[in-house]
């Protein structure tokens, strides 16, 4: 799921899934703090689907930046939906169907064992996953891993990396990690 763009202490972003089925919308969350909803804006209509955590007067800001960039981010939003590399994410968009669960909560995000990044749920599981998988994360220094925030329980954002991940990145993969 890329991040789109960067603001201030706005972070734009999609998930690929909605793009399939929904009209061009971005998903917008503060950098900072730990856990937060993200808001939603329709980019055509520029209507507030959903305020999520941000104030007032971080979806106006939010919104200003949308209808200032509108073009550019509703041809972000169908490079996302047609499956091509978005100008702003080098990596690849990865969708998976595996995830059922959609109650599964990310509680916390460790990197406490050597090249591995450790989603603790909030049910007590731990999803375990080699950074090698992620070479954005295995880029940072672990000081940099560290400043994340955790967004709709589900979504992580590093704050020195353009790559948005999702609980499914880490589900979905799993299958393929297993046969190397």
């Amino acid at each position: 799921m890329p991040k789109i763009a960067i603001y201030k202490f706005l972070t734009f972003f999609i998930f690929a899934f909605d793009a399939i089925n929904e009209p061009p919308h971005l998903h917008i969350a503060k950098e900072k703090g730990n856990r937060q909803r993200s808001a939603k804006i329709w980019l055509e209509t520029l209507k507030v689907a959903d305020k999520g955590s941000l104030s007032e007067t971080d979806l106006k800001q939010a919104l200003k930046v949308i209808k200032e960039n509108q073009a550019i981010l509703i041809e972000s939003f169908n490079n996302v939906k047609a499956g091509k590399k978005n100008y702003y994410n080098k990596n690849k968009i990865i969708m998976s169907s595996t995830l059922i669960n959609k109650t599964m909560c990310i509680e916390k995000v460790l990197f406490d064992l050597p090249g591995k990044i450790t989603l603790k749920m909030e049910d007590g599981r731990m999803i375990i996953s080699p950074l090698k998988y992620f070479p954005d994360l295995q880029k940072l220094s672990i000081d940099k891993r560290k400043k994340h925030t955790i967004v709709d329980d589900r979504t992580i954002l590093f704050t020195y990396s353009d790559a948005v991940y999702h609980l499914e990145d880490f589900i979905g993969l799993e299958a393929n990690w297993r046969k190397r």
